[in-house]
């Protein structure tokens, strides 16, 4: 079976559940699968929205940031504290990167005299593109994710963390009193707003009551009276 470059950019996606970044990998594979030029800029990309997202994962800012720093940053930010590969690593980055700017055709737009990648240009861009992405993953994997900071899915965390028989022995052992008078729940003694957990957990239904609601305040506006003459 053959195995695509862009393996742990999908697992990437797979924890993330980024929707930028699940459209641009779509789009580097299409690209890839018939060498089209694009597939080095969907790959620049890829690789700059998973290192801004580890980024974010941990608080660290990253807008002033050009592409091999980025990755340097993102490695340091997942322990990753090997200053001769990540060194060597950022200097290859940057590499692709100028590659990216002077031959590619999704952005930076060149004179109609620069030519286009070459299919050789692509695979070897690729190649080393599936490299760094891999490292990526792996130090990425071996990172403990900072549960103060971390902007993962509940249920990403859980699996991630192996966390199951501990949030069911929680779930248990937890108090739990409801107050039905005041509409109010509370947690170990602590209070969560049933609105502000529906607002968190599902956002859609949260709108959807806020409609229903709306429309029943309409309803309930008392016509104006017409002014005495």
């Amino acid at each position: 079976m053959i195995i695509s470059p862009l393996e742990h950019a999908h697992d990437f996606q797979k924890v993330f559940g980024l929707t930028r970044l699940a459209t641009t990998i779509d789009k580097a594979e299409a690209a890839l699968g018939s060498l089209e030029p694009e597939t080095i800029d969907y790959c620049k990309c890829v690789i700059e929205i998973i290192c801004k997202h580890i980024l974010s994962e941990r608080g660290i800012p990253y807008d002033d940031l050009k592409l091999p720093k980025l990755v340097k940053q993102a490695l340091s930010s997942c322990g990753f504290d090997n200053e001769g590969i990540a060194g060597n690593l950022s200097g290859i980055v940057g590499a692709l990167a100028e590659i990216r700017n002077r031959t590619g055709i999704a952005g930076h737009g060149q004179h109609d005299s620069q030519d286009l990648p070459s299919q050789t240009d692509i695979r070897i861009f690729v190649s080393i593109f599936e490299s760094v992405i891999s490292l990526l993953w792996h130090a990425f994997n071996k990172f403990n994710i900072d549960l103060a900071l971390t902007k993962l899915r509940f249920d990403l965390i859980e699996q991630r963390l192996e966390l199951a028989s501990f949030n069911e022995v929680l779930d248990v052992s937890t108090s739990i009193t409801y107050d039905q008078e005041e509409g109010r729940i509370y947690i170990k003694g602590k209070e969560v707003r049933p609105s502000e957990m529906l607002f968190i957990f599902d956002r859609n239904s949260y709108s959807e009551e806020l409609k229903k609601f709306r429309l029943t305040e309409v309803v309930a506006e008392p016509e104006e009276e017409a002014p005495a003459t």
